[in-house]
Formats: structure tokens, sequence, C-alpha cells
């Protein structure tokens, strides 16, 4: 098989489910050529391998403009190379895409679209999650499999009246840790730590943590991984003791950061599923959650984890404050086990496979 993928944005999440999917896709017998195509700004999110072909673009932007050269872009990248399976990677690069495919009547290529969490799931206007829903109900006619990420984004889809016989769920996976991570050393680990990781933006919901740590005597330390993707108000600008901006880091390195935590903290709004928490709890670390999306099948409360309302500073505030770093050690154990039963990366590559696999039969 020849895959194409293609992502208009891959920082964050993204990044992370490429790189666990591209691991197995290099080593798997069935896929002779693999080519990816992602913007020329974020190529080193992904690491090159001998099987995998890249075509950088530098469509980041959203309008007008870049619909229609990114329009160009995926058509000319479909014609080059021919694929047997087109893999569009998240709501801008599924709608671009598939209307380029529509545009190539002689196109034979399978066509596999993975949202990464619903446009129409956000909390927007009514006429905005209309028109999101139509237009996925429209291109999925253009559509051979739709993979969802979570259970919650399935029952979603079928809700939205998008055809159950093209759904199909596929849960997120990670690659367990091969070595043990050391702790990184500048993080006292006899005081309380906490990590948030993820873009800065309102999906993530970093406003809500910052709210609750800079109003509130929360004797923890924050310490936050990330950037503002699109234009943000500059957060870094905030002053306190105990709140440490990070940056973007690598993928070894946030293992560390997560290693040196005691829990991973996820103020999500909205989430697809949020793959931050299943690398939490592969290095047995709880997470806590807003219960929202898929966070809320992943995360049994008070089990792995704890589900707070990150929009009631105070009451948020209190919680924050009486969680004890034993408990959340043994919580971060349950967790572990979690992650060993249902969140491993072979898993979920060997089912997309078999779905690629599946689509290009029932295409004959």
């Amino acid at each position: 098989m020849k895959i194409l993928h293609i992502a208009q944005r891959i920082q964050g999440g993204l990044a992370s489910y490429l790189e666990e999917l591209l691991y197995y896709q290099e080593k798997s017998d069935l896929i002779e050529n693999i080519i990816v195509s992602i913007p020329n700004t974020e190529k080193e999110y992904l690491t090159k391998n001998q099987k995998t072909q890249y075509e950088y673009h530098n469509f980041i932007l959203r309008n007008i403009f870049t619909m229609f050269y990114f329009f160009v872009f995926c058509r000319k990248l479909i014609k080059k190379y021919n694929p047997d399976v087109i893999h569009l990677h998240s709501a801008f690069a599924g709608a671009i895409g598939r209307i380029a495919i529509i545009t190539l009547p002689k196109n034979q290529s399978v066509t596999i679209y993975c949202a990464h969490g619903w446009s129409f799931d956000m909390p927007v206007s009514r006429i905005k999650k209309w028109l999101y829903i139509k237009t996925e109900r429209i291109l999925s006619i253009y559509t051979d499999v739709i993979i969802n990420i979570s259970k919650h984004e399935y029952n979603r889809a079928a809700t939205e009246g998008l055809p159950k016989s093209k759904l199909a769920l596929i849960m997120n996976g990670t690659q367990d840790i091969q070595t043990e991570v050391q702790p990184l050393n500048f993080i006292n680990q006899t005081e309380m730590n906490f990590v948030f990781i993820g873009r800065h933006d309102l999906q993530k919901g970093l406003d809500f943590l910052l709210n609750i740590f800079t109003n509130n005597n929360i004797t923890a330390n924050l310490h936050i991984l990330g950037e503002a993707v699109l234009n943000q108000n500059n957060q870094k600008s905030l002053k306190k003791q105990n709140i440490f901006f990070h940056g973007w880091q690598s993928r070894d390195k946030v293992d560390q950061f997560i290693t040196s935590c005691d829990a991973v903290i996820m103020p999500s709004r909205w989430e697809g599923f949020g793959l931050v928490a299943i690398e939490a709890m592969k290095l047995s670390k709880p997470v806590i959650a807003n219960p929202v999306g898929a966070l809320s099948e992943i995360i049994q409360n008070k089990t792995n984890g704890y589900f707070i309302p990150f929009s009631e500073t105070n009451k948020a505030a209190k919680m924050i404050n009486q969680m004890e770093k034993s408990d959340l050690a043994i919580l971060g154990r349950k967790a572990r086990k979690t992650y060993l039963k249902s969140y491993q990366a072979d898993r979920m590559a060997a089912e997309i496979q078999s779905c690629y696999i599946e689509a290009i039969r029932n295409t004959k």
C-alpha cells in the first residue's frame, strides 16, 4: 500500500498521534510507501524515517486565500503520488482534502478521515454548529471511512447524522516507555507539582488554570508546557512565584516533566480524546481534568484521576489544595493499569491498518 497523510497543522496532540502511527506503519510489510504532508514550520515534531517521504507546505493560516492554495496543493499531491489511501487529519485538511478529491474523478484512492475532535462539539453559535454539521454530512458522501478516536466522538458523529456504516471507532494509543524516565533536577520532588501540556487556546482551558492559581492561595507549583498556536494574549507576562512557563518541549522532555510532577492537569473545555491523558497514565501519573468529551471515558474519578469543575474558581482551588502526594501516587499506579489495558499504540496502528485494507477491499 501507498499511504498519503495530509494535515494542515500538527503542533500538539496531532503530532504525537502521527508520530505513534508512523512508527508502526514504517515497520509494516503491507505498507510500501508513506507520504506525509505537514507544515514546514512544524517538521521538527516528527521523526524522519527511511520509508516516509515529506511534502511540506506553508498554509498554516485559515482564510479564503489559504483555503484555495491548500486545495491546489492537495490536488497536486494526490495526482503526483496516486496513493492507495488518503488519510486526512483534522477538520480543515479533511474538508479541503475531500473537496480536492471530488475534483479528481479519475482518482481511485480510498479516503480515510479523522477529525481528531469534531468542530460541532465546540462551544460555538447555533449557526456555526449547523454549518459544521451540514458540511460533515455532505463530505461524508465522499469518504470511505470516518475514524473516531473515542466513544464520545463516535456517538456525537452518529447523533448528528453522519452515516453509521462509515463510522469506525479506533481509540487513540501511545507507545509504552522503553527505558526508565529520569526526573528533572530543577523540579523539587518534596513539593506538590502539577503540569499542563498543550496549546494555549480556548479549548485547552489554560485561562481557567491561571485564574485559579493567581487568584487563590495555591501552594502547589504549576509547570506549563506549550505555546499559543494562533494570536493569543501573552500569558507569559504573568508573574507568580509558583507558575513556570517552559514552552514547547521534545517528547522525551515532556515525559521527564510528567515523571517529575505529581499529576497532569487538563482543564479543557472540550476534547475529542486528550492524548496527554494517556501519556500521563503510561508514566503512572493521574490526570486531573474537566469531565468533558472523551476525558470522561478515560478517567474514572477518584480511581485513576480526579474530576474538577475548573470554571468554579474557588471550589477548584479548594479541591487542588486538599490533594495529597501519597493519594496521587496511588491513583497513578491505577492509571498505569488503565493505560496497559486499553491505550497501547500497537493496537491502534493495527486497527487503522485493518481499516485501510477493508476500505480498499470494499471499493473493488
